[in-house]
């Protein structure tokens, strides 16, 4: 039997500490022809998030068995498949001996390193930026910096095996690598190397002064390459055997490329169990002075794409959580299919009555399950629910969650728009991520974000820019093609805001008050303060009172000067000097139109009088407001 021809193939590995899958694409249409993923549980006698690498390494040689298995149903030549790319979740980190002990993954978000990272803020007089214009970031337990020297000072194996310099760091991405090429290449990408804390931005090295700083020994660490290039070829495997590993990436920046956000100030959000909104600075490295991330965009060549980015911890995930905990009994019957995920469940539930409802009952909700990221960097913050009634309803809270994502999307907008005002403001945000296809929830983002929305009709866009990488480094297509070319640029949604945006405005400031509240449980006066600010320049009361219709205006603007010119025409001489005086001081205080009654009397005709009395009133209440 003849296999059926498709071109050359890159397999995808997307890997998380809660999943891993293996994608294979057909290059020259980028479809998916084949995929399987496995989830991956947490360590069951750890209080935190803990996950064993070794269970991580056996789904991924599971996943691509199953793939090739299928590639071979389908009746595809598996020799066809060119290269690897990789893509994973940042940030999260282990330490292994080269002679075979292993230490679990220490997530993103593990409590147990928050008096650590104090420590270190003590000792630097509580400056949190103290290395923020060498390595773009501040203090927080989320970097892997801070997880290494938790691990060598709570853990003596550790500490023996960095004397014996046999000790190995890495993230996801080095892990795989290292197990995929036969425990030969010990590597990471800068991408993932610029959430450590330990790599210099300019230079892309790691930097001796910050790793004498959390002492942590350079022989330790991997080395560092760029986005698309060879990491090694696969060993061990009798299915992949020699096959090169041609790109590696974070989840984030891969998604930057997945939605074509690959020019200077280009804006790209991607929504999942978390979210991240990055905007593309280009060469340029801008030091945030707004609680933002300067990153590493991507490198697919010599020259190097930065990033300023924020950073949601809790999207996709507060819903599993209401689903599971909050909302059992009631969220199982809106999620008929046990295999559908919260993301998708939603596609069923339709935006427009649900939040006319949350408007009228007030539900606001502060999802903060695992803390507050980038612009905040508050991890011991608790999430918070308020406005319930007796009718309030399973909906309306899973509306006012979806808002609070929305609204937490346009605070870093906001801190994007301060850190970079001297460049061209952007019109326009790209989404993408399994959050996106529900278009209902693009729709209330487009309009409490007051932005319109771009979603490129992609499946996948993280897979996708690991593929397209990959695609890059083996020369199947060059750099500029890849921007150009049809089949790489993918046709787009659009989604503008229906609502003015002092409406939305008024959205955000009771959000902005419900997050006050959180802030104050867990007495953070800094950060009160700063959401005190904000409130002091945008109050409820004014949106409403400044805001409206443009129909109404323009009528009642005509309105006005058809009356004014039929009151000049009546009026002459002298009195016609003071009628347009008084006209003039209505409109401008309460207290000159007090003071000129007395002309007011000198005028004999009655319409006259009204038309004043009615131009008076409405100006009066206009100016006041």
């Amino acid at each position: 039997m003849t296999a059926k021809k498709f071109g050359k193939l890159i397999g995808v590995i997307e890997v998380s500490i809660s999943q891993c899958k293996f994608l294979i694409y057909a290059l020259k249409n980028s479809e998916i022809l084949t995929e399987h993923e496995i989830k991956i549980n947490k360590v069951d006698n750890s209080d935190e998030e803990e996950y064993d690498p070794v269970e991580l390494w056996n789904a991924v040689q599971e996943v691509i068995d199953v793939v090739i298995g299928n590639l071979k149903i389908l009746e595809i030549d598996t020799n066809d498949i060119c290269a690897i790319g990789i893509t994973n979740q940042r940030e999260t980190s282990l330490l292994w001996d080269k002679k075979g002990e292993v230490f679990n993954f220490l997530c993103w978000a593990d409590q147990r390193l928050i008096p650590l990272k104090n420590s270190i803020l003590r000792s630097t007089r509580n400056k949190q930026n103290y290395l923020r214009n060498i390595c773009g970031l501040p203090f927080d337990i989320c970097f892997s910096a801070i997880k290494i020297k938790w691990l060598i000072e709570n853990n003596k194996a550790v500490r023996d095996s960095i004397r014996k310099k046999e000790c190995f760091f890495g993230n996801l991405d080095s892990w795989i690598i290292w197990n995929l090429t036969g425990k030969k290449e010990h590597v990471t990408d800068v991408s993932n190397a610029s959430r450590t804390l330990l790599m210099n931005l300019e230079t892309l090295n790691w930097d001796s002064k910050l790793c004498n700083f959390f002492n942590v020994p350079i022989s330790i660490l991997p080395k560092i390459k760029s986005n698309s290039e060879i990491f090694g070829y696969i060993k061990n495997s009798t299915i992949l055997e020699g096959i090169p590993i041609a790109s590696s990436l974070s989840t984030q920046s891969s998604a930057m490329i997945g939605q074509m956000c690959l020019n200077a100030g280009q804006i790209e959000c991607h929504i999942d169990n978390d979210c991240s909104v990055m905007l593309n600075t280009g060469e340029e490295i801008i030091h945030s002075e707004n609680g933002l991330l300067t990153t590493v965009g991507f490198q697919l060549g010599p020259k190097i794409c930065y990033a300023l980015e924020g950073f949601i911890g809790n999207s996709c995930s507060s819903f599993d959580w209401l689903k599971n905990t909050i909302l059992p009994s009631e969220s199982n019957n809106n999620f008929s299919d046990d295999n559908i995920s919260p993301v998708s469940s939603f596609i069923g539930m339709r935006n427009e009555n649900c939040f006319k409802k949350v408007r009228e009952e007030e539900v606001v909700f502060v999802s903060a399950n695992k803390g507050l990221c980038a612009p905040n960097f508050l991890f011991q913050a608790k999430g918070f629910l308020s406005g319930i009634s007796i009718n309030t309803t399973t909906q309306q809270i899973f509306t006012a969650a979806k808002e609070s994502i929305c609204f937490q999307t346009k605070s870093i907008l906001d801190s994007i728009r301060k850190d970079c005002k001297t460049w061209p403001s952007f019109n326009k945000l790209v989404v993408g991520g399994e959050f996106s296809e529900n278009v209902d929830f693009l729709q209330l983002l487009a309009d409490l974000c007051w932005i319109p929305i771009e979603r490129p009709q992609i499946s996948a866009p993280v897979p996708l820019g690991a593929m397209l990488s990959a695609a890059i480094t083996m020369k199947c297509i060059s750099l500029e093609d890849f921007k150009t070319t049809s089949t790489c640029v993918p046709p787009i949604d659009s989604f503008n805001p229906t609502i003015n945006s002092d409406m939305s405005d008024e959205r955000y400031v009771k959000w902005l008050s419900a997050f006050k509240t959180s802030l104050c449980v867990n007495e953070e006066k800094k950060r009160v303060d700063e959401v005190n600010t904000l409130l002091e320049t945008k109050t409820a009361q004014q949106f409403i009172m400044n805001s409206l219709p443009g129909c109404l205006y323009l009528f009642t603007s005509y309105v006005i000067y058809v009356l004014s010119q039929e009151l000049m025409n009546n009026i002459y001489g002298k009195k016609n000097e003071q009628s347009f005086s008084l006209f003039v001081s209505l409109s401008s205080s309460a207290v000159e139109r007090s003071n000129n009654e007395a002309i007011m009397e000198n005028l004999k005709n009655s319409k006259e009088k009204a038309i004043l009395r009615l131009l008076s009133t409405f100006l009066w209440k206009k100016t006041n407001y």
